[in-house]
């Protein structure tokens, strides 16, 4: 069973932690930059991140999960790197369905906080760069499902946290989950979404296979890993949009119809600057 602690446990000797307080606006970013330049790909555990109200966090950051290629195919199970996308192509397309599982079986579901209790405000959210608009998340796996068909969608898409319990996100214009939002929103109805952080790589990486729509992304990142993904039930929308059990943190909400605000900028790739949409 693959997660981000067993992740973290095997590759110990991958991991750069820093103990003393980094800031999540700029300063864990800044260390990024300065390792790149040092041509260094360390896993960055930031043990104790202080927030931009100068707090420090109950929650580590852990980042750069993927910067090195050789811990990314030791992740994947691959022979080499330099052949990674035919592997990972070939493993892919060999499809293991997931399980579900009861929700008392989930690790997610050990701390459920619901109201105001659910405060985005506590975790370590990134500022990344001067020119983003504010604080980011950028390894968020958005989940949803067409409503015609019950099939669900999951990318890595990016979210501007703007308050306790509000954000914008941007889905890209071709993506599966804008489509399922707007046959919502043409329906009159709040678009059901979910999204899910905090798993291990290889888990991530399988989920972002390129799929026809609608076709749900589990059992081709089944195939990736090797078993199945284990997923458990939303809180808020039940079995219509499920989640991996081992994620540590999810976070479920709705879409209002036709709501739309500027997005952005964001320095979403390295050199690369999204502009304000």
């Amino acid at each position: 069973m693959l997660d981000l602690r067993t992740f973290l446990a095997e590759n110990e000797a991958d991991i750069l932690r820093i103990s003393e307080p980094l800031n999540v606006k700029h300063e864990i970013t800044a260390l990024q930059y300065i390792l790149w330049e040092e041509k260094r790909f360390p896993i960055i555990s930031v043990e104790n991140p202080k927030l931009e109200n100068g707090q420090i966090s109950s929650f580590q950051a852990v980042t750069n999960l993927t910067a090195s290629r050789e811990v990314t195919a030791k992740a994947l199970n691959l022979t080499n790197y330099r052949t990674a996308a035919i592997e990972i192509a070939e493993k892919s397309n060999q499809r293991i369905e997931p399980i579900i599982i009861d929700k008392s079986d989930a690790p997610c579901k050990e701390i459920i906080l619901k109201g105001d209790e659910a405060n985005l405000e506590n975790f370590p959210i990134f500022t990344q760069h001067e020119a983003d608009a504010g604080r980011y998340l950028t390894a968020a796996h958005a989940t949803t499902y067409d409503p015609e068909t019950g099939i669900d969608n999951t990318a890595i898409q990016r979210v501007w946290v703007k308050s306790k319990n509000r954000f914008g996100y941007f889905p890209y214009l071709a993506s599966h989950n804008r489509r399922n939002i707007l046959k919502f929103w043409e329906l009159g109805e709040s678009a059901p979404i979910a999204f899910w952080m905090g798993h291990h790589p290889a888990v991530s990486i399988g989920t972002q296979a390129r799929l026809g729509y609608p076709e749900s992304h589990w059992a081709t990142a089944g195939g990736l890993i090797g078993e199945p993904v284990r997923l458990v039930e939303t809180e808020l929308f039940g079995d219509k949009i499920k989640v991996p059990a081992e994620a540590e943190i999810i976070l479920e909400g709705f879409v209002p119809p036709n709501l739309l605000e500027k997005e952005g900028g964001l320095v979403n790739t390295p050199a690369l600057w999204a502009a304000k949409r």
